[in-house]
């Protein structure tokens, strides 16, 4: 293996892992400081579901306490953030059928929403789990259209390293700015 191929396989493990890590922290961590503030008794437990899809959705846009941006917000980040998810797929099992990277997204985003109702850090709801599944099947179909557009699967690697460090940094920016404790 040549060193630049070397370095590129290190380079998109260690965007897995740095992706599968704020996963974490922006769903399971988000008001923690640290892992075991999960297991800090004195913390404040919120276990919420919901079962009825788009019913939060529908609500969240409705209430008049909250904003028609920070509603779509929520809707847009729930999509986005799991589509890494499906590039990443996509990229390491790129023979799987459609309905296999469905599953596993989807069985990813069940795995958060169960585990945060478990810990008690947040609301779990079947809207997150349909809008993150889009999310990853959005994943899948721009490493598609990349691999189509660059043709093949080194330049396409190439492109999403790329990409993974211009957003990397500019959502670590992000982040920041509104005070996320990473």
């Amino acid at each position: 293996m040549t060193k630049k191929l070397y370095l590129k396989q290190f380079l998109l493990y260690f965007f897995l892992v740095v992706y599968i890590a704020l996963l974490c922290k922006l769903i399971l961590f988000k008001d923690a400081t640290s892992p075991f503030d999960l297991f800090n008794s004195g913390r404040e437990i919120v276990r919420d579901i919901s079962l009825i899809p788009f019913k939060s959705t529908i609500e969240f846009f409705n209430d008049p306490g909250s904003s028609f941006g920070l509603a779509a917000w929520n809707v847009l980040g729930n999509i986005l953030i799991f589509i890494p998810l499906g590039i990443f797929l996509r990229m390491y099992k790129t023979s799987a059928k459609f309905w296999r990277y469905l599953a596993v997204i989807f069985t990813v985003s069940l795995s958060f929403e169960v585990l945060q109702f478990i810990f008690g850090v947040g609301h779990s709801d079947i809207d997150d789990i349909i809008f993150n599944t889009i999310g990853g099947i959005v994943g899948v179909f721009i490493y598609k259209a990349l691999f189509k557009i660059l043709r093949g699967e080194e330049r396409a690697r190439t492109t999403i390293i790329f990409f993974a460090i211009i957003f990397s940094g500019i959502l670590l920016y992000i982040l920041r700015t509104i005070k996320v404790r990473l």
